[in-house]
Parts: structure tokens; sequence; C-alpha cells
């Protein structure tokens, strides 16, 4: 057993970090983000394209999942992004 102090060392600096913003899936018929755990390994979908918003992708992400409010099967879709092609 250890016996020195646990926890941050004396004089240690706090970096601030960047925060991502991401948007929880919503149901498509009552709206809710309430979701059960996504049912199995995403299904990774290699190609190039445009999101919604027009920026570039280089794969997309089908995560299958139900609502928990009401019961909705759905898939939800996420796009992954090359370094530097996010805009």
């Amino acid at each position: 057993m250890s016996s020195g102090k646990t926890g941050r060392p004396r004089g240690a600096v706090t970096f601030d970090r960047p925060v991502a913003d991401a948007a929880a899936s919503r149901c498509p018929a009552c709206q809710s983000t309430n979701r059960a755990p996504y049912d199995k390994s995403p299904q990774i979908v290699e190609g190039s394209g445009t999101d919604p918003q027009g920026r570039p992708y280089s794969a997309v992400e089908l995560r299958p999942t139900h609502c928990l409010d009401c019961g909705q099967r759905r898939i939800d879709r996420t796009w992954q992004y090359l370094p530097g092609e996010s805009g």
C-alpha cells in the first residue's frame, strides 16, 4: 500500500480545454432525447459526400436504438470528418 498522498501534485497547472458541442439525437415521432442504449456495434459506411449542413464527410456511423418514451425504433446517424474538413 502507498503511504503517499493521493490527488493532484502541488503546483500542478490547470489547463483550459476546448469544448465541442454535440446535439443529442431526437425521436422522429415524439421529439424526445430519451433513448435506449445502442443495440449493437455501430455500422460504419465508408464514403464521401456532404452532410445536411454542407460539410464534407469521410464516413457515416449508423447506430440502432429506440425511444424510451414512445418505443419508436430508429437508427442514429453520425457523420465522421477528416481533420481540417469540418468547416
